[in-house]
């Protein structure tokens, strides 16, 4: 996306912005932290960091992309919103994110070379209780095998769409809809278990016919949303 394509703008507690999709996309970009609260954001507008974003349960957001290294959405965030990171996305409890919404976490193999070094690892975690109606993707194919998982559903955690994970899974909750995964991953009793599931369930059938994620080859198109 061309910078001179965008309309930069300033954000502030208590704002409201409202941007259609037949305008300009709209940006606001800072270096250091951004903390979203008591602010209300609709439509074409992308957030971006370099460092982190956190999103506080007083804000509302539709239809927004938050793009940072990592992302931190508190407890209680009700709102519609794709969330891309390269770090850590962390998703806290009694969440309920709206269709189409979308965690995405694209990893770089130098990151995670260090991560190794220093036995932290980047992830998805989405805490119990949450509900994502879209999908929860990460995205590294030369990740190497640290034997613990990349994306981490909870407990009592939904997922109503579809789970892509290129390197390992731990899933606790539910998910009514698809799962693509390199491997499961359970840490129970003490011990890790490759390829096991423990107390998750993965139902299909459940997945509603209007859904439209990824695009794999020859799989038909269709529409996502109607924009505005």
């Amino acid at each position: 996306m061309r910078l001179d394509s965008l309309d930069f703008i300033d954000l502030s507690e208590k704002r409201i912005q409202f941007n259609s999709f037949n305008k300009v996309t709209q940006l606001y970009r800072n270096y250091g932290a951004i903390n979203l609260n008591f602010i209300e954001l609709t439509g074409n507008i992308i957030i971006q960091s370099k460092t982190i974003i956190r999103v506080n349960n007083s804000a509302k957001l539709k239809d927004v992309i938050l793009v940072a290294p990592r992302i931190e959405i508190d407890d209680g965030v009700i709102g519609n919103f794709q969330a891309i990171a390269t770090k850590n996305i962390s998703l806290g409890k009694n969440c309920s994110l709206f269709y189409p919404s979308a965690l995405i976490l694209a990893e770089e193999y130098t990151d995670i070379v260090n991560a190794t070094k220093q036995e932290k690892i980047s992830q998805i975690t989405i805490a119990s209780n949450s509900e994502v109606k879209g999908l929860v993707c990460y995205l590294c194919d030369k990740t190497p095998n640290l034997y613990k998982p990349q994306i981490l559903v909870e407990e009592n955690a939904v997922i109503k769409g579809e789970l892509y994970c290129e390197q390992n899974l731990e899933l606790k909750g539910k998910v009514e809809g698809m799962v693509y995964t390199k491997g499961f991953i359970a840490n129970q009793f003490g011990s890790i278990y490759q390829n096991h599931i423990y107390n998750a369930k993965i139902i299909i059938d459940d997945l509603p016919k209007q859904f439209s994620g990824l695009q794999f080859e020859n799989f038909p198109q269709s529409i996502v949303k109607w924009l505005y």
